[in-house]
């Protein structure tokens, strides 16, 4: 015991020199007895040696395969979920509350990860834009310090990495490992990621199933030398592992697998160490040579142990007159080391402190420069934390707070809001159809980051407190604070002023019409969600044609209902020729019906309506049409989707892309079939009755079709029309008639369906001959 205890002090708590002058007093008294002790062991276990060692390599090429082969498993079912439409980008924005179907398949679908590898304990989903945690058994929302960590993970440059001590919300201890999918993994601005807690049961399980020697060690470690997972040790056992770490993590950087010998008290080991590659681990094994050559090892330790109890004794009398001298130093190192004890990276450097005064500046230094760079890097993510905790309050997931809990959530962000009163602007961007050159048609995202950028300044000029969200959609809202002494109408002055001068630098910066709606003025922050939800709604009632609104919702009243004329006689035209597959007529017949709407409808709300009952019909057609498993019908969430559309001519793009063109893709598609059927019933029939009196009108009746149908049908599978192919078939029948046969030219007119002059002008046109050449010349060729 003292002699651990003193190997210890000598390794782990003193500096450089105390160090230096304790190990040559060991090294005078000891090197005989040490000298004649590893003679002997060396000499009986060298044959000993390289057959460990030849087990050893095979032992762990068997384990990094085994642990690869689970990783790239789980690599791959990873791949697989992340490609389910499950788990798309629509989560960046999903409402948890009104999905609640969809938040418990996730649940089940994350219970399944889980189990689908023995390494996995459970698997998460995290949501960055919703700073939450979906598990399983439930939704976690991240704390700020949670949700910073989390999002640190999103800006690795890897798809699927490694993470380690990350935070699980709902559980007492970080999770030691985890592995981490980026959504989408390809990605540089992924919306979440799998987060998937490995067992430390499991890998425990691994590493006691590749090590099976009586009375040796095997751990894993990553390559900062903190093991994986944690280890539960006595003290005894947390001195060995720290010493095989550091020796190992030295010789690791020369060679990635090796072996070497090793002595810790008393005892040799032949330690192990190779590489676990997906993982970046190393797996290291301390095995005791006693047991593999126990004759010799026996003789060796009493020669040791000599050695051994004269290095205690110059342990004891050097400590005893050193450490008072050294006590002030390593006091105030030791201090340093526990204000570290929080930082996982300190372990890892801990046995590294070799030089006291240097160790005592270089720590001093970090702390003053972690102190100013925690200053500038809270001043630079406040206005983030304040975007963040307004979108989730704007969006409803703050409605467990009162009102003291959101004023008090609102002071810590830094916004005074004692004797306050609260206002919104909401600022809707339009008529990006109408430019030309400008923008494109998927720049809503640039734009809105315009508008947001624009709407702040001019904000940030004009009040104290006020702050911007953007929502990507040509859309932006403003929250601001104002003095309870500035009044309720006075508030409303200043916003007026305000989002005069906001319509006129965004119609001259962006060039796009502008709609702009004022909230009523609250004094309490619980009821700016509401305001905002008035604010969105107010804007669908705009005027389609203005190029910039202001509207205030304490002078709006929302306008009746009123009737347009809705063009039936244009839908009934435009379902006509959709039910007649005619392309460029339903695109025409589409723009008319649009053009009617517009001419119509003052407000965006009207058009949209009008756009519902035209869908409503159009699917009714492909009801009627016995297309109830198109996807159009089964799949699509149509409704959903021209809802969210606000202008006339994304509108019809969008109805276009999304209804007439899948519909008439369908439309050629059944056709094709149905005619090449019916084309084969008409051959089959035209092959029999030839002969008798025909045309398009007698065999359309004969096959139940209309003569229009027939004929096109026959020039799109055959080629010819129908009175063409009836012409051949006659001729080629003539032809074997005249060959085959000594009847007379008339009784082959009649045996084809023609009168004997006209045969014979039929004949000749087509064939360049009259019958009579025809037959001679082929029975002279034949002969």
């Amino acid at each position: 015991m003292r002699n651990w205890l003193a190997w210890k002090w000598i390794r782990g708590e003193k500096g450089e020199y105390f160090r230096k002058s304790l190990v040559l007093s060991l090294l005078i008294t000891s090197i005989p007895s040490v000298f004649i002790g590893i003679s002997s062991y060396a000499i009986g276990i060298d044959r000993v040696q390289k057959e460990v060692y030849r087990t050893h390599e095979l032992k762990f090429e068997q384990f990094s395969d085994n642990m690869n082969k689970q990783f790239d498993q789980i690599a791959m079912v990873m791949s697989r979920w992340s490609a389910n439409s499950m788990f798309d980008t629509e989560l960046e924005h999903l409402d948890f509350i009104n999905n609640i179907a969809r938040m418990q398949e996730m649940m089940r679908a994350l219970l399944v990860v889980g189990g689908s590898n023995l390494l996995i304990g459970d698997a998460r989903l995290y949501l960055h834009s919703q700073k939450a945690l979906i598990g399983n058994d439930g939704i976690y929302y991240l704390n700020p310090a949670q949700a910073s960590a989390y999002a640190s993970l999103l800006g690795k440059r890897e798809g699927l990495f490694f993470a380690y001590d990350l935070a699980l919300p709902g559980q007492m201890l970080p999770s030691p490992v985890s592995i981490v999918f980026k959504l989408p993994w390809h990605s540089d601005h992924p919306f979440g990621a799998f987060v998937l807690r490995l067992s430390d049961q499991e890998i425990q399980s691994m590493i006691r199933q590749a090590n099976t020697e009586t009375g040796s060690y095997a751990f894993l470690m990553r390559k900062t030398g903190e093991s994986v997972p944690p280890l539960t040790l006595n003290e005894s056992e947390t001195q060995l592992y720290d010493q095989l770490s550091k020796l190992v993590l030295e010789k690791e950087g020369q060679m990635a697998s090796s072996s070497f010998t090793y002595k810790w008290r008393g005892e040799k080991y032949l330690i192990s160490y190779g590489e676990v590659t997906k993982a970046q681990w190393v797996y290291v094994t301390a095995t005791p040579l006693s047991q593999l050559a126990k004759p010799v090892v026996q003789t060796a330790k009493w020669i040791l142990s000599i050695s051994v109890l004269g290095l205690i004794v110059a342990c004891v009398l050097a400590w005893f007159a050193s450490n008072r001298l050294y006590r002030p130093i390593r006091q105030l190192v030791q201090l340093f080391r526990s204000a570290n004890s929080g930082d996982p990276s300190v372990d890892a450097h801990e046995e590294q402190v070799k030089y006291e005064l240097a160790y005592i500046e270089r720590e001093w230094g970090q702390l003053t420069q972690e102190r100013l760079s925690l200053q500038e890097k809270l001043k630079r993510s406040l206005p983030s934390l304040r975007e963040g905790f307004l979108l989730q309050h704007v969006q409803g997931h703050l409605y467990a707070y009162d009102e003291a809990g959101l004023r008090d959530r609102m002071e810590q962000l830094g916004w005074d809001t004692q004797d306050k009163l609260f206002a919104i602007v909401f600022i809707q961007l339009s008529g990006l159809g109408a430019q030309t050159g400008r923008f494109q048609e998927d720049d809503h995202e640039l734009i809105s980051f315009a508008a947001s950028n624009i709407t702040e300044e001019l904000a940030r000029l004009r009040w104290q407190q006020s702050n911007v969200i953007n929502f990507l959609d040509l859309s932006v809202g403003l929250m601001g604070l104002f003095p309870e002494s500035t009044g309720r109408s006075g508030v409303r002055d200043l916003l007026h002023e305000f989002t005069g001068e906001l319509v006129a630098t965004v119609r001259k910066i962006l060039g796009l019409q502008v709609t702009i709606i004022i909230s009523r003025v609250t004094d309490r922050a619980s009821d700016i969600p509401e305001l905002f939800e008035q604010a969105r709604l107010t804007a669908r009632y705009r005027d389609r044609l203005a190029d910039h609104q202001i509207m205030d919702m304490e002078e709006f009243s929302r306008p009746s209902h009123s009737q347009i004329g809705y063009p039936f006689a244009l839908e009934r035209e435009l379902l006509h020729v959709m039910r007649l597959g005619l392309a460029e007529e339903v695109y025409a017949k589409f723009d008319a019906f649009l053009a009617a709407v517009q001419a119509e409808a003052e407000r965006e709300m009207l058009v949209q309506q009008s756009m519902f009952q035209l869908l409503g019909s159009v699917r009714h057609l492909f009801i009627e049409m016995g297309l109830e498993q198109h996807p159009l019908l089964t799949e699509g969430r149509q409704f959903e989707e021209l809802l969210g559309i606000r202008e006339a001519a994304a509108i019809a793009r969008w109805f276009k892309g999304q209804v007439i063109m899948p519909f008439l893709e369908e439309f050629e598609r059944t056709q094709r079939i149905h005619s090449r059927q019916l084309i084969e019933r008409a051959v089959a029939f035209l092959k029999v009755h030839y002969a008798e009196e025909l045309s398009l009108e007698i065999c359309a009746d004969q096959l139940s079709a209309s003569p229009y149908t027939l004929s096109r049908s026959f020039k799109q599978i055959m080629g010819v029309n129908f009175v063409d192919y009836l012409l051949q078939l006659r001729i080629d029948r003539a032809k074997e008639l005249l060959l085959g046969t000594e009847l007379k030219i008339n009784e082959v007119a009649e045996r084809v369906g023609y009168q004997h002059s006209y045969f014979n002008k039929l004949f000749k046109g087509n064939v360049g001959l009259t019958p009579t050449q025809y037959r001679d010349q082929s029975r002279k060729e034949g002969k």
